[in-house]
């Protein structure tokens, strides 16, 4: 970076704890690098959403006093990952998601498989595969289940499914999730916590 300040990464290897001011968005940012350090986050909500930043600015100065005093419970929340042959392996708090680009006007078909056995053929506009904390996110508005995020599983939610039959299915968090799409030569996209 510039200036005087120091890469997110470079943070989460120094401190204790990241205060992390603004909306599940600047939150959602600094996830990977502080779990990669398990280094717990505090969220302070002065954006637009704040599902994840439940502190206020007003609530800030009794925060840091319960911090110092240890009068506090870190909630430990379920990540996932992706890997694919053309992207880079993928790591998200919220959700993975796989989608067409947008200058793509075709049905995407995915194939969807749980420790080996096929769930079915999928017709949608892509699919989402989130967290319990995700399922408040993007997977809620495309049809999803809202989850305690405590929980330990994973949602797989069909964007604008083209079919009756396509519903969102909730899975043990232990089962591995895999995705095939055909080789039709058609442009997708893979996203992490809305991170191309």
């Amino acid at each position: 970076g510039t200036g005087d300040g120091v890469e997110l990464e470079r943070m989460a290897e120094i401190t204790d704890l990241i205060i992390v001011l603004g909306g599940d968005g600047t939150l959602l940012s600094a996830a990977v690098p502080a779990a990669c350090c398990d280094v717990p986050l505090l969220g302070v909500n002065i954006g637009h959403m704040g599902f994840m930043t439940e502190t206020t600015p007003d609530e800030l100065p009794e925060a840091v006093a319960r911090l110092r005093d240890g009068r506090f419970e870190i909630e430990r929340r379920m990540m996932i990952s992706a890997e694919c042959d053309a992207w880079p392996a993928q790591v998200a708090l919220n959700d993975i998601v796989i989608y067409r680009s947008t200058s793509e006007l075709h049905i995407v078909e995915t194939r969807v498989s749980v420790g080996g056995a096929c769930l079915g053929r999928i017709m949608s506009d892509g699919l989402i595969v989130a967290t319990p904390t995700g399922s408040t996110a993007y997977s809620l508005s495309a049809g999803g289940p809202v989850v305690d995020p405590l929980l330990d599983c994973i949602l797989v939610t069909p964007i604008c499914p083209h079919s009756p039959l396509s519903r969102p299915a909730v899975l043990p968090e232990w089962e591995r999730v895999r995705i095939n799409t055909p080789a039709d030569g058609m442009e997708l996209l893979l996203s992490a916590d809305s991170r191309p």
